[in-house]
């Protein structure tokens, strides 16, 4: 490598990592020990993007024992299990017009939300860490425990048990993906956090409920370069 190109090499500049919903399918709400979400579109994905399932489901404290995206195993980034389930996993190197997405729990839940999330930029983009909070009940929760790296961005999740409520991410500077009521039984809502240049340490995200009086669970994964 010439001194021409060490010197460019040491001010490449990163492009900010993209967010992007590509797939919603429609809730499963039958009592299952797998679930497969079929042929979701993915013709806009690049071998170079990270493929995020973002997985909620209830309410039974089950492990989760695989995921698979278009066949491809992936890893399973973060994973709350406190009487409901929400599981980040994802792959790199994808291509295809479809995938689907197969969770596999080590007993059955009784309903499933599967939403996939594409995560694009100049580099290849790694998971780097989690955080998760609980609570048996309340009107709110905060999450404190997750750092974010410089050049990155994160992902995270929320459900409780009880229906047809408001979901509001009073703290952490997260734009709502997709929520919801599962099956007029419990209410899930997941969003994301922007690309910052900067490190953010212990991040804190925290959400708000119109009523819950149900078990709690927040989650948080983040990825960068």
């Amino acid at each position: 490598m010439s001194m021409t190109q060490m010197i460019f090499a040491s001010y490449r500049v990163l492009n900010a990592i993209s967010i992007s919903l590509i797939a919603s399918p429609a809730d499963i709400t039958t009592d299952l020990t797998t679930y497969t979400f079929s042929s979701l579109n993915t013709s806009s994905v690049l071998s170079t993007d990270r493929l995020v399932a973002v997985i909620q489901a209830g309410e039974t404290t089950a492990t989760t024992s695989s995921v698979t995206i278009g066949g491809n195993s992936a890893n399973i980034d973060a994973d709350v299990n406190f009487s409901s389930k929400i599981v980040f996993a994802s792959i790199t190197g994808f291509t295809g017009a479809t995938a689907s997405v197969v969770v596999t729990f080590s007993s059955g839940q009784a309903r499933c939300r599967c939403s996939l999330v594409k995560l694009s930029g100049s580099d290849p983009i790694s998971f780097f860490d989690t955080g998760s909070a609980s609570a048996a009940s309340g009107t709110g929760l905060t999450m404190t425990n997750m750092n974010i790296p410089a050049n990155g961005i994160a992902l995270v999740g929320d459900y409780h048990g009880t229906q047809s409520t408001t979901t509001a991410w009073s703290a952490g500077d997260v734009s709502i993906l997709r929520d919801g009521d599962i099956e007029a039984l419990s209410f899930a809502s997941f969003g994301s956090i922007p690309y910052r240049t900067t490190a953010r340490t212990s991040h804190t995200v925290t959400t708000t409920h119109t009523n819950s009086t149900q078990p709690i669970s927040l989650v948080g994964a983040s990825y960068g370069y």
